[in-house]
């Protein structure tokens, strides 16, 4: 994954034209398209006179471990799938599905942070529209480019670069059918990582993220998003080598299907 640069946040007015929806404390109430906050962790502009804020990587394993209903498991490189450095894993359970993360045991620090936060964007994707997760129509390019500017290797990556020269996850290794939920995935991690740099380069996509996050019933007790955002430091985003390719796998349950989503 690709070390992404600081954004200056914008003055709230930019996000909020029609007026603040603030109270009288000052803490945003509702999201730019009225939707209500409420979760306890909110990606982007909290209050009306604050710093727009990203979430910490504690904060990310705290929502994770909310929506999986267990903690994020730190296992050998033999309990993950082969080159794995962590895995997002459903499998059929009496009260439905049953959600697993794992994280390669050796990870530290700032590798480990961006691949728990993938595989959190993975959850957030699987809960809130199920096995054909949450669709690109209308933001195709900007999931695109997003997934580009954060994966490719190249010194002068751009998110103006031409779509012939993007990286796309199946210039990566990844299967036909992972194509979209890695695009997802990563497209939440940004909005999680650095909410500003998504609202400034990637509306669309980040519109299409709030749309079904935000007014979802499960998903907004934990996290919600807001359109502002302020980036946090570089370091936080940057990681330098990827442990392998990513793959999904759907073996069959006792007629259900589980699912596997790798990093």
């Amino acid at each position: 994954m690709r070390r992404i640069d600081d954004v200056p946040a914008r003055p709230i007015e930019a996000d909020d034209p029609k007026g603040v929806p603030a109270d009288d404390t000052g803490t945003l109430r509702e999201s730019i398209e009225g939707t209500p906050l409420t979760a306890p962790f909110i990606a982007g502009r909290r209050s009306a006179t604050g710093l727009d804020q990203a979430l910490q990587p504690e904060d990310v394993v705290t929502v994770g471990e909310g929506l999986l209903g267990r903690g994020i498991k730190a296992d050998t490189s033999r309990a993950l799938p082969r080159g794995a450095l962590g895995a997002y894993i459903t499998r059929p359970g009496i009260d439905g599905p049953e959600r697993y993360i794992q994280v390669h045991d050796r990870l530290e620090g700032v590798h480990r942070d961006n691949v728990i936060a993938h595989e959190v964007g993975h959850a957030i994707d699987d809960i809130a529209e199920g096995r054909t997760g949450i669709p690109l129509t209308g933001s195709v390019r900007q999931f695109n480019a997003l997934y580009h500017v954060q994966n490719d290797s190249g010194v002068w990556t751009s998110v103006a670069d031409p779509a012939y020269r993007q990286t796309r996850p199946e210039h990566l290794g990844y299967r036909r059918d992972d194509v979209r939920a890695e695009k997802v995935a990563e497209g939440i991690r940004l909005y999680m990582q650095n909410p500003a740099y998504m609202k400034e380069h990637f509306p669309n996509a980040a519109r299409r993220i709030r749309e079904y996050v935000n007014t979802h019933p499960r998903l907004n007790r934990t996290i919600q998003f807001n359109e502002a955002g302020v980036p946090i430091g570089a370091s936080w985003l940057a990681l330098t080598g990827r442990g392998g390719s990513e793959e999904t796998s759907a073996p069959e349950l006792e007629g259900m299907k589980g699912q596997t989503l790798i990093f």
